[in-house]
């Protein structure tokens, strides 16, 4: 993966893989609450747990203006995400942002993917929700805060660490999995920050 800013008006994906290009496509369904109540809870939780008959109007009148608010604007985020990853072309077998070790002859497929910087905010905001959603649903933290899944950097490869003292019921190759995705959506969203979003303040 090659992020870049390509111009005054455009970032995105210099060199994407085809494993690359799929996770970007997997953004959506990371997003996708459905089925898991934790995720629903966490995007949309109410001001108030528990609460009396008399606060019961209030988070009715929450759920129809404020909520429904956050529904409409993670959907719209997503959908100009989808709307952006139709543009993903083919590079051509010489490009210069192919590896030398490819090159004309190499049997890999490589993507390059341009973005409006106008539509950087809606990927960061796909990009967090797909985020919170994957470490909710496949409990990448523990109740503490702690990770569950993690990264080891001793020695010279890094080493996936899986604490299972929590009875994740999840296998440890699905949480592995949502862990890295998690990451590598953390990491473009890094990117934005520092290279374009920071440059609109």
């Amino acid at each position: 993966m090659r992020l870049r800013d390509f111009n005054d008006d455009t970032w995105g994906f210099a060199l994407l893989t085809e494993l690359e290009r799929e996770l970007l496509a997997g953004l959506a369904s990371a997003a996708d609450t459905l089925g898991c109540k934790k995720a629903e809870h966490r995007l949309y939780q109410p001001p108030i747990d528990n609460p009396s008959e008399e606060e019961t109007s209030f988070l009715d009148d929450w759920e129809d203006f404020v909520t429904t608010g956050f529904r409409q604007e993670f959907a719209d985020a997503l959908a100009v995400v989808e709307a952006d990853l139709q543009n993903c072309v083919p590079l051509d077998g010489n490009s210069d942002d192919i590896p030398d070790d490819e090159g004309e002859h190499g049997d890999k497929a490589y993507f390059s993917l341009q973005i409006p910087k106008a539509h950087a905010e809606s990927w960061y905001g796909a990009l967090n929700q797909a985020r919170l959603v994957l470490a909710t649903r496949f409990d990448l933290f523990d109740s503490n805060g702690d990770e569950t899944v993690a990264i080891s950097w001793e020695g010279e490869r890094p080493t996936v660490m899986v604490d299972d003292s929590s009875q994740n019921p999840h296998p440890v190759e699905t949480r592995i999995n949502a862990f890295l995705r998690n990451q590598a959506y953390g990491f473009i969203q890094e990117w934005l920050i520092a290279q374009v979003l920071s440059a609109e303040l």
